[in-house]
């Protein structure tokens, strides 16, 4: 970055309050200008909270990085008007709740942001994280399971097994979320758990082929199988990759998670990349870089409460 990034906010209530310290520390930093806010609760002009108030018309001619949208829930109807009404790209708005992760910087995410990284996941991690961190989704890998033997071909040879024809091969039924379909590729079994018909899973899967970006792939993996794990770890070709246990391990590509005894395992790997508001173990940012020192805890050997 040869200058801070010129940011506008959009939006003064309840989540403009849970992110403006954080705001003010990038901007201290030097990671970012603010140009303006905007809101329909302030006035047309004017200072609020040291910022310039901008009228949201300015958005036509005024020059900035990002658009950072502070508002609550899921604000997908506000960012389709932003985006028809003033012509704001997509890709340019950022929603605040990422301003919400723990040590946040600036320069980093955008980096990341910018990266079109693609999660190559075995169950809703990666959907879960591409929201989480409001990252584009470059991965058909949402939305489904796959099993260890079969997730382990596949990753064997993804860009072939990717190139195949998804196969419906009949039906399965979740307690949770009731029958969907079950697809292959090949000999490789998907469990499309979040959708109700083969043609519904079909289409997410052949909206999103397409975009996976094979100059930066993550791959992350779940198993309480050590068998599994070594293989895991054993694969080629990937420089960015984790998978995720319950016990002490000593495998270079895993991570151990505590297991909690009310949650299953899947449960405890799919929290972790759900909402900054659980306890993390790892900085999400950092891990999908493939930066070293992602993990916020270290287990120590011989450490006596």
């Amino acid at each position: 970055m040869t200058r801070p990034y010129r940011i506008v906010i959009w939006g003064a209530g309840r989540m403009y309050y849970a992110v403006v310290n954080t705001i003010l520390s990038i901007v201290e930093k030097g990671q970012a200008e603010v140009l303006g806010i905007m809101a329909d609760s302030l006035p047309q002009n004017g200072v609020f909270d040291g910022f310039h108030i901008l009228p949201k018309e300015a958005l036509c001619s005024l020059e900035f990085d990002y658009l950072l949208l502070c508002l609550k829930g899921n604000p997908k109807d506000a960012i389709q008007s932003i985006v028809e009404t003033y012509g704001v790209p997509r890709e340019m708005i950022i929603r605040s709740c990422v301003m919400q992760e723990p040590h946040f910087d600036l320069e980093r995410y955008i980096r990341l942001r910018e990266s079109n990284v693609t999660i190559v996941s075995d169950l809703c991690w990666g959907g879960f994280m591409y929201r989480r961190l409001d990252l584009r989704c470059m991965s058909p890998f949402r939305n489904l399971f796959i099993h260890n033997d079969d997730y382990l071909r596949l990753l064997g040879d993804l860009r072939e097994y990717c190139g195949k024809g998804l196969v419906h091969v009949g039906f399965k039924t979740d307690p949770e979320t009731g029958v969907y379909p079950v697809m292959r590729l090949g000999d490789v079994e998907l469990r499309f758990n979040h959708a109700k018909t083969p043609e519904e899973a079909a289409s997410q899967w052949h909206q999103r082929i397409d975009r996976i970006n094979w100059d930066n792939l993550f791959i992350m993996m779940h198993t309480e199988d050590r068998e599994h794990e070594h293989a895991f770890n054993e694969l080629e070709g990937y420089e960015k990759m984790i998978c995720f246990v319950p016990y002490e391990t000593s495998e270079p590509h895993s991570f151990r998670l505590i297991q909690q005894p009310s949650e299953p395992f899947h449960g405890m790997v799919n929290l972790t990349a759900y909402s900054a508001a659980v306890a993390d173990p790892f900085d999400p940012v950092k891990l999908l870089l493939g930066e070293p020192d992602f993990a916020h805890y270290k287990l120590e050997e011989n450490c006596h409460a």
